[in-house]
């Protein structure tokens, strides 16, 4: 895991927020899953990197034993679109995250993944009709349908998702491509397309 140690440890507060709501819930059930990923986005106060449209990464630690107890990596998109009905506008941010967070589902440590917005003026919300999922175009590629219907908060601000046969092929793609562009349905605006670099993602770890 050293070869994760980034150099640049200014990161994104929401994330280190979330790793600990998430390996704190252990054997709760999805709605649990979904009151903490909700908890932790909605303190966002972000503190970005000069060039967030790269691919960063962070690593967590036990605070008594020093022990890694997650890794991420995050990326924001290279485009703002516009999320409510007064004209705001706002970058989306895509994380991933190996950690035992989500153990009692999988059988021990494995990756998640995570999609949010970077800015939040407390009116974005994915829609509650088809707001439960996102349409992806890799590289030049077809429109990708596999997660259409992936898990959303309570609060309808974050989308994400951990079982292996969803996160695994995500992985793959992510690895393999350059480009992605990622459609959401946001409540009023409808649906909207965020572009990421993702060219160079560093990550081996299990789905």
């Amino acid at each position: 895991m050293n070869k994760y140690i980034i150099k640049n440890m200014k990161v994104i507060a929401i994330y280190t927020m979330f790793g600990i709501a998430m390996t704190g819930c252990g054997a709760n059930s999805s709605n649990s899953q979904n009151e903490a990923d909700d908890a932790s986005v909605s303190n966002n106060e972000t503190t970005k990197t000069d060039d967030d449209t790269t691919w960063h990464y962070f690593q967590e630690e036990d605070d008594l034993t020093h022990n890694v107890t997650a890794i991420n990596a995050y990326v924001a998109s290279t485009n703002r679109v516009e999320i409510d009905y007064n004209g705001h506008t706002a970058r989306m941010l895509l994380s991933l995250r190996y950690s035992a967070g989500f153990s009692y589902a999988t059988g021990g440590p494995s990756t998640s993944v995570t999609i949010t917005f970077a800015e939040d003026n407390g009116m974005t919300r994915l829609s509650e009709i088809n707001g439960s999922g996102i349409l992806v175009v890799f590289d030049e590629g077809e429109i990708d349908d596999r997660w259409s219907l992936i898990d959303m908060g309570k609060k309808r601000n974050t989308l994400f998702m951990y079982q292996p046969r969803k996160v695994a092929p995500f992985v793959e793609e992510l690895k393999s491509s350059k480009q992605v562009r990622i459609q959401v349905n946001l409540e009023h605006v409808g649906r909207k397309t965020f572009d990421f670099n993702i060219e160079g993602l560093e990550w081996d770890f299990e789905n």
